[in-house]
């Protein structure tokens, strides 16, 4: 049951976060994937 819900929390988290990047007052998205990783690794 707990799994279950931290998988949903962790989907969430990937549908919804996009880390930016600002360099030379340029917006860059970072990778899904890569944003996906950093959610999962620093939801515990």
């Amino acid at each position: 049951m707990l799994s279950g819900l931290s998988m949903s929390v962790y989907a969430t988290n990937f549908l919804n976060y996009r880390p930016k990047v600002t360099i030379n007052n340029s917006t860059y998205y970072k990778n899904s994937d890569i944003s996906f990783g950093g959610s999962i690794r620093y939801s515990f």
